[in-house]
């Protein structure tokens, strides 16, 4: 039987869990919703484990400094607010998508930046 230590260190080491596609869409659309209050969007993160994780995570980072620790998810949520919640949704939803294209041998990630930066000023021209 494994310790606790041992166990511990697996779930360290093991790779985050993904996060709910559909739940994903409708935090980014609930943290645009204007008229959304804030506390509604921590029932709607506690439905996704790997969402949760990552709010928990940054609100009790050092980064942020704070005195305190944060173990209920809706005080956390309201304390990030909407915006940092949808950067955490949209983050998460890319490093998805990524993740899964990094295996595809039809996929080159230089060419598809390449690709965007191109795009992106082509249409910065155009809009001028």
């Amino acid at each position: 039987m494994k310790s606790k230590e041992q166990i511990f260190a697996h779930i360290q080491e093991s790779a985050p869990l993904p996060s709910l596609p559909h739940i994903l869409v409708k935090l980014i659309d609930l943290c645009d919703d204007e008229e959304a209050a804030v506390v509604d969007i921590g029932p709607l993160v506690a439905q996704d484990s790997s969402m949760s994780s990552r709010v928990l995570r940054l609100v009790n980072s050092a980064h942020l400094g704070l005195n305190r620790t944060f173990s209920d998810l809706g005080q956390a949520v309201v304390y990030l607010g909407a915006g940092t919640i949808k950067n955490l949704a949209v983050t998460a939803s890319v490093q998805q998508v990524f993740s899964s294209l990094k295996n595809s041998k039809n996929f080159n990630i230089g060419h598809f930046w390449y690709k965007s930066l191109l795009s992106a000023s082509i249409g910065r021209g155009l809009a001028q």
